[in-house]
């Protein structure tokens, strides 16, 4: 079962490979388990409608001012997740639970370290 934007070409839909973010799944789970548990958990699913569907103008494509709906993969979802509160953490800001999304405590990584890393 694959994940996209209604509208986009078979090209951009891709699997759900995770429900948690933290390991890709077993591959015995049956696909739809999959999407309906990591794409569907109330809190996962509303941040993923609001921060990260986005609408882009196509005229800088030639697409004549319309608009293009773009959604990201199961990857960017959780890695956003995983680097904002990183450095929610580095910059010692008391942050909001966001659910599953934290990478946890990290060697070196202290509260106001001002240490991030990269995605």
């Amino acid at each position: 079962m694959s994940t996209g934007a209604l509208g986009a070409g078979r090209e951009w839909f891709k699997p759900w490979r995770t429900v948690s973010g933290r390991d890709d799944v077993a591959p015995h789970l049956a696909e739809l388990q999959v999407v309906l548990e990591g794409v569907f958990e109330k809190q996962r699913f509303l941040d993923l409608v609001r921060y990260f569907i986005v609408f882009e103008d196509a005229a800088a494509d030639g697409g004549g001012g319309t608009l293009i709906k773009k959604m990201t993969g199961y990857h960017q979802f959780h890695a956003v997740n995983v680097a904002v509160e990183e450095t929610l953490r580095a910059a010692k800001v008391a942050a909001q639970p966001l659910g599953l999304y934290a990478a946890g405590h990290q060697p070196g990584g202290e509260e106001g370290d001002r240490r991030v890393g990269v995605v």
